[in-house]
């Protein structure tokens, strides 16, 4: 997802040797800048997530009596047009771009 998402723009870039000093380090984060890195997390939040229906893990799938609906991701509701933009779809996409640029084609546009 490198060059489909703004990680910067939303994420925290730590390293492993930063686990120990972990809660330190957050909490000396400014607030501001948290408020702007989840506003900007609202913006690409569907491209992180699994929002495919028979995506769950084994043994968590939602039958429907559970969700009283057809499918897990029916909890969506009127955000149910996301699911063209979750996760895989945008692995999908981001593998047809390098194999246009790898073929010495134009890639198609995010």
């Amino acid at each position: 997802f490198n060059e489909l998402l703004p990680w910067s723009g939303f994420s925290l870039r730590l390293y492993q040797r930063d686990i120990p000093k972990l809660e330190t380090l957050l909490d000396a984060f400014p607030m501001d800048r948290w408020r702007r890195l989840r506003r900007s997390l609202a913006c690409v939040w569907p491209r992180v997530l699994w929002l495919q229906e028979d995506n769950e893990a084994p043994g968590d799938q939602l039958n429907e009596q559970a969700w009283g609906r057809s499918d897990a991701t029916a909890a969506l509701g009127g955000e149910g047009v996301l699911r063209r933009y979750d996760a895989w779809e945008s692995v999908l996409h981001t593998l047809k771009r390098r194999v246009a640029l790898a073929r010495g084609r134009t890639p198609p546009p995010f």
